[in-house]
């Protein structure tokens, strides 16, 4: 920098006469300086990352270390391997096309920058979402181990393998926005894969997974992070919003009996003649060797607006019936609800003496339910429990 300033300060003393002289001086001086400044600007104050941590990318660093994986596959790095100036030009520049490229909220390209093999792929919370090839439509997931959590956008289900091969038994499959964790970077095209991040479920082609929310990494990622189930015209987790407003205690209750280590799922089924329910199910994160994952009933609850039809049926047993719901209504309202959660039927049992009544509630308790394709939605039971009949109820007559 102090040449040119000399060689500005020699044209001036030397040539202030001459204006034809002083101005390609000049001109060049200047244009030295505006090159050399960014050098010195950069080289003093570019960060620097780590890119091998588990902690959560900010946009600067996601850039960065992109940036810094191109450069070591350039000829300048070749070259220069050392040369932390030429690193720090070589981002810059990078940094600056790739902001160009990206169209936040938005999962499309707009512009590659010229020269880059990849580009950002963004969504519309500006973090991490993958890499783009030029040419695919696929993304090509670049995790740091146990940092990334890769979800399926495909249509239609990925097979996950027994082993990082096509060859390889198929032990089960990832349903439309399936969460996984990549456990290792990819070899060959293949990722190991949990939906816990903590064990292997399997092995996925890695070019199906189509983005990588960087924001999920952490030690101890858990299940129940997630509101996983079918539930009609409307997304699991609005459904579970509603059902925490009109029935906290219940859903405050199904959500506790779920250990965080596993994942609680919402599925919303209608038998014949029959107002539509919400079941609530617990589920293990290991899958068995056939590929089945076993959970468990938590009970049931009604789909909004149809709370009055999901009341268990009043046994007629007269006169007890009658008067029982006469004289104690909000008890009898209680018991057909508490009766209901557990999909169970009333029954009336009352006294030799004929001066007391029960209400009891038979239903299946200790059921095992199997999701066969890992959509955490009940394909079956492996096991049907024991009917139990709790009594919910007391009455005495006058």
């Amino acid at each position: 920098m102090l040449i040119f300033l000399a060689i500005a300060a020699i044209a001036v003393v030397f040539n202030f006469d001459n204006q034809a002289m002083l101005k390609p001086i000049l001109s060049a001086t200047i244009l030295g300086f505006a090159t050399f400044l960014p050098l010195v600007s950069v080289a003093q104050a570019a960060p620097e990352y780590n890119c091998n941590t588990r902690e959560v990318w900010t946009p600067e660093k996601r850039i960065w270390c992109q940036a810094l994986e191109q450069y070591r596959t350039s000829n300048f790095y070749q070259n220069n391997p050392d040369d932390t100036q030429i690193r720090d030009r070589f981002i810059a520049g990078y940094k600056s096309g790739l902001h160009d490229a990206v169209t936040i909220g938005n999962p499309t390209i707009a512009q590659p920058p010229t020269g880059a093999s990849e580009a950002d792929l963004a969504y519309s919370d500006g973090y991490l979402a993958g890499f783009q090839a030029h040419a695919s439509d696929r993304a090509n997931p670049r995790a740091i181990e146990g940092s990334c959590r890769q979800v399926n956008t495909d249509n239609d289900p990925l097979n996950l393998r027994k082993r990082p091969t096509t060859d390889s038994e198929i032990i089960g499959t990832l349903p439309r926005d399936a969460v996984v964790y990549i456990l290792d970077p990819p070899d060959n095209n293949w990722v190991p894969i949990s939906t816990t991040g903590v064990e292997l479920d399997g092995y996925v082609y890695a070019p199906y997974l189509r983005y990588c929310d960087s924001e999920a990494g952490g030690e101890q990622p858990v299940l129940s992070d997630r509101v996983y189930g079918e539930c009609g015209d409307r997304s699991c987790e609005e459904l579970l919003s509603e059902l925490k407003q009109i029935w906290p205690e219940q859903t405050r209750q199904y959500l506790e009996e779920c250990p965080s280590d596993r994942a609680f799922s919402l599925q919303v089924f209608q038998n014949t003649n029959e107002s539509r329910k919400v079941l609530w199910s617990c589920w293990e994160k290991d899958l068995e060797e056939n590929g089945d994952r076993y959970g468990e009933p938590l009970g049931l609850l009604p789909f909004p607006g149809e709370e009055r039809e999901f009341l268990a049926a009043w046994p007629e047993v007269e006169p007890y019936s009658q008067v029982w719901q006469e004289r104690e209504p909000e008890e009898v309202a209680t018991i057909r609800f508490k009766c209901a959660t557990e999909g169970g039927s009333l029954n009336l049992l009352v006294t030799e003496a004929g001066d007391r009544v029960k209400a009891e509630c038979y239903f299946q308790a200790g059921v095992i339910l199997v999701d066969a394709n890992q959509d955490f939605v009940s394909d079956g039971e492996l096991n049907r429990g024991a009917s139990v009949g709790p009594v919910l109820g007391t009455f005495e007559l006058d």
